[in-house]
Parts: C-alpha cells; sequence; structure tokens
C-alpha cells in the first residue's frame, strides 16, 4: 500500500465516530429527553396538587360558611324575633309535646297512704249493679263522671267505721262530675245495708247492692273494704286496700288533682 493509500484510510477512520462515541450520545440524548418528561410530569404535579389544595380550601370555607348560616338559623329558632324574620321558620307548636298529668301517686300519703297510682289506666269489667228500689245499673251508665267505688259489707267492721267519711265526701264534691259508688256485697239483699244506712244518717249517698256477688271478684277485690278510683272513661287509675278517712284532707287532695288532672 502506498503512502497515499495509509494516509487516507488513516484520515477516514478519524472523521467516522466508533460505536463507543455512538452508544454514548444516544445514551446522553435518551437521558436528555427524560429529563425534559419528568421536568413537565413534575410541574404538572405541582400545579395538580395546587389546584387540589384550592378546591379543598374552597370546599372548607364553603362549609364554614354552611355551618356558620346553621348556627345562624338555629339561634333564630331559639330566640325568634317578631315580624317578617320569623315567617319563614318552621312551626315548633307542632313538635311540641304535651306536659304529662301529675302523678296521683304524690297524694299517697297520710290518710292515703295505702292508695296505689297506677302507672297508667287500667281496663276492668263493666259490673252491673242494682239500686234500693231494684233498678238495674252498669258502670257503663257512670261514664264522664270520676267515680270512687267502694266496695263494702254490713259484716266489715272497717267498711262500717268509714262510711260515714265516704258520705262527706260525697257531699265536699256534691255538683262536681264524682260520685262515691258505695256497692254493698250482702248476698242476702241490701235490707241490712239500707238500715245501716239509716242509723248512721247517711244523707249523700246512693245506696247499690252487687247483683249476683260477682263484683269482688271480677275487680280482683279479695278484701273488704276495697276502693277503686275509676276515671271517666272507665278505666280503674288507682285503688286501696283497707279502710280509710275519705273525709280527710289527704282525700279530698287526691279526688281534687284526679279532678283537675282530667286522666
Amino acid at each position: 500500500m502506498s503512502n497515499k493509500d495509509i494516509q487516507k484510510s488513516r484520515k477516514e477512520r478519524h472523521q467516522r465516530p466508533s460505536f463507543i462515541y455512538e452508544f454514548l450520545g444516544l445514551s446522553v440524548g435518551l437521558g436528555l429527553v427524560w429529563g425534559m418528561i419528568v421536568s413537565v410530569g413534575g410541574a404538572n404535579g405541582h400545579k395538580a396538587a395546587q389546584e387540589g389544595q384550592v378546591v379543598a380550601s374552597t370546599v372548607q370555607a364553603g362549609d364554614k360558611q354552611k355551618e356558620k348560616q346553621a348556627n345562624s338559623g338555629l339561634a333564630m329558632v331559639i330566640g325568634a324575633p317578631s315580624g317578617r324574620e320569623t315567617s319563614n321558620l318552621p312551626d315548633t307548636k307542632a313538635v311540641t309535646k304535651p306536659h304529662p298529668a301529675p302523678s296521683l301517686a304524690a297524694y299517697a300519703k297520710g290518710q292515703m297512704r295505702a292508695f296505689v297510682a297506677h302507672k297508667s289506666p287500667r281496663l276492668i269489667p263493666n259490673i252491673s249493679f242494682v239500686d234500693g228500689a231494684g233498678g238495674k245499673h252498669s258502670l257503663k251508665d257512670m261514664r264522664g263522671k270520676l267515680v270512687l267505688l267502694n266496695l263494702w259489707a254490713t259484716w266489715c267492721g272497717p267498711c262500717r267505721h268509714e262510711m260515714p267519711t265516704l258520705d262527706a265526701l260525697q257531699k265536699r264534691f256534691e255538683g262536681r262530675s264524682f260520685e262515691v259508688l258505695a256497692l254493698n256485697i250482702d248476698r242476702r239483699g241490701l235490707k241490712k245495708a239500707h238500715r245501716f244506712f239509716k242509723q248512721i244518717g247517711v244523707k249523700y249517698l246512693t245506696l247499690y247492692g252487687d247483683n249476683g256477688s260477682r263484683a269482688g271478684p271480677r275487680l280482683r277485690a279479695f278484701a273488704m273494704p276495697t276502693t277503686l278510683l275509676i276515671n271517666r272513661r272507665g278505666m280503674e287509675i288507682g285503688r286501696l286496700m283497707g279502710g280509710a278517712d275519705w273525709s280527710s284532707k289527704d282525700a279530698l287532695a287526691l279526688i281534687e288533682a284526679a279532678l283537675q288532672a282530667k286522666i
């Protein structure tokens, strides 16, 4: 090979990049491209994060505004002013619960300490009975009145002792929607009961007799005397077993409370 050819070959090698140079160049180029992609993505991610923070702040501000409005509305309902400001407020009267009737248990003291007030009125059978003239009656006939049903017998000492006080009680509430129902349970009719009423001078009670001696068991009154307090709907609201002074202040307070409460 001539000197001219050797110099030409060297010149060509010097001008053509080697394989290593080509690989390095390609790697650098790819690196630059990837850097640009990451930079653009990071910028977009940062921008999205900023937008997310703006949205969250907006929502939070909206929630605070709603909460403020709700609290303001609540304050208006609690301390509602007059005039147009109350025209759009809800009708609180529709959800107001009525006050419960006072419990008669509070009056079970003194002469009425044995009185048992029921938490709610109880159904009782519609017993029948007769008056001194033989007329037939029933508890249903006395609906609309507060009734004090007293089961008694002439052979019962406590019954005879408390009868004058029941007469005085009837006198005290005369003209009111109240009646003492003195129901005699003697099995041989009302002759003895009538004589007893005459002896003690009963003036305000009507004499009634059990028609068939079934009132006691039906009303679950197994001791004499037993007194039931019956409301205007014919339901038992309390009872007292044994004798009591029905003319006492405690008894008057109990009956007056039952009349006022309209249970």
